[in-house]
């Protein structure tokens, strides 16, 4: 039960950072950071 809980977790962070604006935010972050 923990790891099938952990596994939808993971699933879960795996969805999150797929999702566009994460991108989009990811590319916003890399301008700022080459200023």
């Amino acid at each position: 039960m923990l790891v099938l809980k952990h596994f939808y977790m993971l699933k879960g962070i795996q969805h999150i950072f797929n999702l566009p604006h994460y991108h989009i935010l990811k590319k916003l972050l890399f301008i700022f950071q080459s200023i």
